[in-house]
Formats: C-alpha cells, structure tokens, sequence
C-alpha cells in the first residue's frame, strides 16, 4: 500500500477571530436538571442564532470535492 498526499498552496488573506468559526461557539452547558435528569450534553440553544448573525453565512469559493475516475 502507499500512501498518496496532494499539497495545494493557496495564497490567502488575514482574517480576525471574530470572522472564525468554531466548534464550541453555538454550545450552551446544561444545566443541572437538564443534565441529571434528561442526561443531555447540551443546554437550550436559545442563543445559536446570536452566533449565526455574528459570524455570517459560510460557502466555498472555487471547486471543491474529488472526483475520482
């Protein structure tokens, strides 16, 4: 077996951490009844949409994917 890796270089411009998303921007902690008793990992996401406005819509610019033939 080998292993194949395809490196493209893309000249990008500086952004702020503000534009940036993360993975742990929408997460709310539960709270104890919500824990204990629902076993949730999350609490109300009431304020998801906070973030949402904050960080706008993603979308890709270019081709994106694989095509294999």
């Amino acid at each position: 077996t080998e292993l194949v890796i395809i490196v493209t270089p893309v000249i990008v411009s500086p952004t702020t951490a503000r534009k940036v998303a993360t993975p742990v921007d929408s997460y709310v902690p539960p709270n104890d009844f919500e824990r204990i008793m629902l076993g949730r990992f999350q609490g109300n996401r009431a304020n998801v949409t906070q973030v949402q406005n904050r960080i706008g819509k993603r979308r890709l610019y270019g081709s994106s994917g694989f095509v294999f033939e």
